[in-house]
């Protein structure tokens, strides 16, 4: 049954065979949940999704691969015995995978601009995996989430939460390299406000003390940054 499933090469299987392929997978899982390649059918059965950019799909699958619900080890010396084709124990891929599920989640997740998710996810890793491979990808990809989060603000002209978000930004983070592309989009904020301030005020009338203490705020934070 496993030799069956895996003329399918789920790890290379073409888009129009691919449910078929999930199907001879996970009809392996049912049968045979604690063998010792349940762990690499599961395993792939997410990968052939992403792989395929059906990241709802692998998100899903990921986490239930985290888990570890839809599989088990095996009982015994099964466990650690190493399989020849993959140079690793069902107990050693689990633990690899487990990280990397964690990881795609996030990346995943941020890929569909979904930060706040992503956040949690790479956060999750970070907790979990104080001692994983990637640690210090997912620490620096949830201060990339946060940053994204903060120009979405900016993007939808949510300027009194974006400064926030910005503000607490240089607070967490004052030696990331985007300091000063903050302090910019900052000043820029200002700097709108107070022109679209001019614009709305009748023509010819004089500046009011709103739209100058834009501009003010505009200048103090290019200052800043000069």
């Amino acid at each position: 049954t496993w030799q069956g499933g895996r003329t399918w090469h789920l790890d290379r299987i073409s888009s129009g065979e691919l449910q078929r392929g999930v199907k001879a997978a996970g009809d392996f899982l049912k049968a045979y949940p604690d063998h010792r390649h349940s762990v690499e059918a599961a395993w792939r059965i997410a990968e052939a999704y992403r792989m395929h950019g059906r990241a709802d799909d692998a998100i899903a699958a990921f986490e239930t691969f985290a888990a570890g619900e839809n599989y088990d080890l095996p009982q015994g010396e099964k466990a650690t015995e190493i399989i020849s084709r993959l140079g690793q124990s069902a107990t050693e891929l689990e633990d690899e995978w487990q990280k990397r599920a964690v990881l795609y989640i996030g990346q995943l997740r941020y890929a569909q601009k979904k930060y706040p998710q992503a956040i949690e996810a790479f956060e999750r890793y970070v907790a979990r995996f104080p001692n994983g491979p990637d640690w210090a990808t997912a620490q620096r990809s949830i201060i990339d989430a946060q940053f994204m989060i903060a120009l979405e603000a900016v993007a939808a002209k949510e300027y009194d939460k974006a400064g926030e978000l910005f503000e607490q930004f240089l607070t967490d983070h004052p030696l990331d390299g985007r300091a000063p592309q903050v302090l910019f989009i900052r000043g820029q904020m200002h700097f709108a406000d107070a022109e679209r301030r001019q614009e709305d005020a009748k023509e010819g009338a004089p500046l009011d003390d709103a739209t100058k203490q834009s501009y003010r705020n505009a200048i103090a934070e290019w200052e800043k940054l000069v």
